[in-house]
């Protein structure tokens, strides 16, 4: 934080990235009001970058913690507009689109709202799914209990018995 706010005090060029860097360096010392200015000039100097976006609306889901306010609700929407531009864009934000599903499904259950709270955390189980497995669950009658059969295997994950020990398997 300090080379950040030595270099901005000095008067040189201070880059969109700069900003971004400073943003997540203040949000993670829960410096949050800090972080928020930096990600507000991050936006304004790059408004196509829909990292800049999550990363406004995480810090102000931080200072908003108990969902009161809705703090966070338009940075999200941006980036969900952003980020979910096509089928390429939404696999590379996976991740936080479903940080972002997650925290609607959670404001959502604070305002007592149940459609949209399962909406968003449809949302949010669907980006996690293998499209193949995604066909399966939804073409079949029976119940599915997920991947986990009786070897104890799942598609992200291989489960060893009898120690449960999991080894990650990339797809």
């Amino acid at each position: 934080i300090q080379t950040f706010t030595k270099k901005l005090a000095d008067g040189r060029d201070f880059k969109a990235l700069d900003y971004f860097n400073m943003g997540k360096s203040y949000f993670y010392e829960s410096m949050f009001s800090d972080a928020d200015k930096a990600f507000t000039k991050l936006n304004e100097l790059s408004p196509k970058f829909a990292t800049g976006f999550y990363w406004r609306g995480r810090t102000l889901s931080y200072m908003d913690s108990l969902y009161a306010q809705g703090l966070a609700n338009p940075f999200y929407d941006k980036f969900i507009e952003m980020a979910t531009v096509d089928s390429a864009t939404t696999l590379k934000n996976t991740s936080l689109l479903s940080d972002v599903y997650k925290y609607y499904g959670t404001y959502y259950y604070q305002l007592k709202d149940n459609e949209k709270t399962l909406a968003y955390l449809k949302k949010r189980y669907d980006l996690n799914i293998d499209p193949e497995e995604r066909k399966a669950r939804t073409s079949s009658r029976t119940p599915n209990l997920g991947s986990f059969g009786s070897a104890g295997t799942c598609p992200r994950f291989r489960w060893t018995k009898p120690n449960l020990t999991r080894i990650a398997v990339r797809e």
